[in-house]
């Protein structure tokens, strides 16, 4: 951007992060859908906190994977205004690799890299923000997900059908889907809220929310 930066930026003091965060292009797309006077103008006053305001722009988008990337790094810097947390650029860099394949189009590395991130955050007790953001990037993910549509499309009406079926049961109807398929959509299922799931013996017992 060739001019002087301004706005809310300027007045968090925002401005060195907001030149070297970003690329050109980056900082004219977050603008477009927060504002020119994000970066324009003189403010001399606000009811927002910089942390708010961050976050408030990270809201701005709709979950696509271009705009996923600009939403988190939005979202730690306002976790790292807020707390003073720092955390290894590692987690982002795994959040931002999903995001690259799922918007390549190359869904079956982008599962198979989210299944394994979500087993990292668990059990290597990842710091905030990086289990929110991770949350919002496997329930845009999955929903997006032609795999997970296609066994859902084929499950949820047995399911309605049958509250309370085994995971296990309940899989042998469709078996045009593998097992691993077909756990990796009840288990996500489960996690955005489209199923509820109960351990049972070696598998779940299945229900609608």
């Amino acid at each position: 951007m060739k001019y002087q930066i301004g706005g809310l930026i300027t007045y968090f003091h925002l401005e060195g992060w907001w030149l070297s965060a970003f690329t050109d292009a980056e900082r004219q797309r977050i603008e477009s859908c927060y504002g020119q006077y994000l970066t324009h103008g003189k403010i001399s006053s606000t009811s927002q906190t910089a942390p708010g305001l961050l976050r408030a722009m990270a809201r701005f988008w709709k979950p696509t994977p271009e705009d996923a990337i600009l939403a988190s790094r939005l979202r730690a810097k306002a976790n790292e205004i807020a707390t003073g947390k720092y955390f290894d650029d590692f987690w982002i860099n795994q959040i931002d690799e999903i995001a690259r394949l799922w918007r390549e189009k190359d869904y079956n590395e982008a599962r198979t890299n989210l299944h394994e991130l979500s087993y990292k955050v668990r059990e290597e007790n990842a710091p905030p923000p990086i289990p929110e953001l991770f949350k919002e990037l496997m329930v845009a993910f999955t929903r997006d997900d032609p795999l997970y549509a296609d066994v859902m499309r084929e499950a949820l009406p047995v399911i309605a059908a049958n509250p309370g079926i085994v995971q296990s049961t309940l899989s042998k109807q469709f078996p045009q889907f593998n097992a691993e398929q077909f756990r990796y959509a009840m288990y996500y299922g489960a996690e955005i809220g489209d199923v509820l799931r109960e351990k049972k013996g070696r598998s779940y017992t299945l229900l609608l929310p």
